[in-house]
Formats: structure tokens, sequence, C-alpha cells
């Protein structure tokens, strides 16, 4: 289910930034963060369900829009 007031928080969240990149709904995909500029990020911040293992960091993720080449669920043991 979609979380509730999250594009609201987004959208709030990035009028901090100077050079803010703001990603809502379909356009919050893994492809999306895996083709930034790191280089150019200071700060990251996510408004979106997570799955969390407390077994493994693999089986932890974020859980974003999926694409034709992801099925969305972004963790740090997957490139």
């Amino acid at each position: 289910a979609r979380l509730p007031f999250s594009g609201d928080e987004a959208r709030r969240v990035a009028r901090y930034g100077v050079h803010s990149t703001l990603l809502l709904a379909g356009e919050a995909s893994e492809d999306a963060l895996q083709g930034m500029d790191w280089r150019r990020v200071a700060v990251l911040h996510v408004a979106a369900h997570a799955l969390v293992d407390p077994e493994s960091q693999t089986g932890t993720a974020l859980a974003l829009t999926p694409s034709g080449t992801s099925d969305g669920f972004m963790s740090p043991g997957r490139s």
C-alpha cells in the first residue's frame, strides 16, 4: 500500500536543498537511484516502505517502484 502523505513529505524536504532532485511515485525506482550521480548527493531522504531482516543485511531492502529490469527492492547487498 502507498504511504499516505509521503509525497507531501518529500516535497517539503526537497525545499531545503539547493539543488534537490525529487522522485515521486513511479519515478522513485531502483533503476533511478542506481543511475544517479552520487558524487553530487550530500543528503538522501527516502519516504518509502522497508523490509527489515534482522538476520541479514542482504534481506533488508527499500521498497521502491519496480521496472522492467528490477524488482524494486533495493538492498545494501545488491548493486
